[in-house]
Parts: structure tokens; C-alpha cells; sequence
């Protein structure tokens, strides 16, 4: 009965241990007027979804736009106040992120992005 726990305590911390989420993040103080932030998935498998966390403060009015590798825009944020609180946790099917930040004056602050591509990893045996 022992061994059969031990056993089983085993394969859970094994498949538990096999896929674990790791997020990316980038850290920008003092964005540039009419920056373009450019974000790849390295790894090229097949893309699904995308979880992207976009938080930070602005002293200035500011619009900024999520799009894909093609330039549809997906999201537009527009931050009250200069607070920026945004999340995107949907299908995504491209390789790259592009975050455009446009603004009529350079605003100082800081905006921190955390992201991860979904993927369909394609396993070989």
C-alpha cells in the first residue's frame, strides 16, 4: 500500500512538472513618444492564444494599440488618469505582438508589460 502512494506521488509531481508557464516580462520607464514595442515568439510553434498584462503610470495622455504581425489592431487602450490596467487573455494566431504607444508630448512613467504565446507544442516520440 505504501509503495502504490509513493508511486502515485511520483507520477503527479512528474506530469506536474512537465509544463510549467513561464512569463515574459519587459520594463519601460520613461516611454518614447510614438514608440513601437515589437515582441516575437521565439519558439515558432503554433500559436493559439495570448495572455498579456499591460499595467504602468503616465503623466501624460496616451493611446496605445495591440496588433499582429499583419497590423490589425486587436485592442486600443486609452489610460484614465495616466493609470494603465489592461489585460488581453484570448486567441491570438500570429507570432509577433506589436505595441504601438502614441502621444502628443513625450510622457514620463513607466509601463511594464508580462506576456506568454500559447502554444500547440508539438511533441516528438
Amino acid at each position: 500500500m505504501v509503495k502504490k502512494i509513493f508511486l502515485l506521488l511520483g507520477i503527479l509531481i512528474v506530469f506536474s512538472s512537465c509544463h510549467t508557464v513561464t512569463y515574459k516580462k519587459i520594463n519601460i520607464d520613461n516611454p518614447d513618444l510614438n514608440n513601437e514595442i515589437i515582441i516575437k515568439n521565439e519558439n515558432k510553434e503554433s500559436v493559439y492564444g495570448l495572455y498579456c498584462k499591460i499595467d504602468g503610470k503616465v503623466n501624460d495622455v496616451i493611446e496605445m494599440e495591440l496588433t499582429n504581425e499583419d497590423g490589425h489592431v486587436l485592442a486600443k487602450i486609452i489610460p484614465k488618469n495616466g493609470r494603465i490596467k489592461f489585460i488581453y487573455d484570448a486567441d491570438w494566431y500570429s507570432n509577433e505582438l506589436k505595441i504601438k504607444i502614441f502621444s502628443n508630448n513625450t510622457p514620463s512613467g513607466y509601463i511594464n508589460i508580462v506576456y506568454k504565446f500559447k502554444e500547440i507544442y508539438n511533441y516528438k516520440y
